[in-house]
């Protein structure tokens, strides 16, 4: 968020449904797959295969999911 903004992040409402919805593949289509993605695409990239990576969505999931709770 610190690159969007809280305001901005919250015009991403189909990855917030998709994150609500523990569906994290379908929320990194939708980072690659936004303004945000041709802006910064190396951030949205790592981002996006850090969603996909079963591993690490333990960590990083929860994390994104707090972005959108104020």
């Amino acid at each position: 968020s610190f690159n969007l903004g809280i305001n901005r992040l919250n015009t991403f409402v189909k990855l917030k449904q998709a994150l609500e919805e523990n569906d994290y593949v379908t929320a990194s289509f939708e980072i690659l797959d936004s303004k945000y993605a041709t802006q910064v695409p190396n951030r949205a990239n790592e981002l996006a295969e850090r969603l996909r990576d079963f591993n690490l969505l333990g960590a990083v999931a929860p994390m994104i999911k707090t972005l959108f709770s104020t």
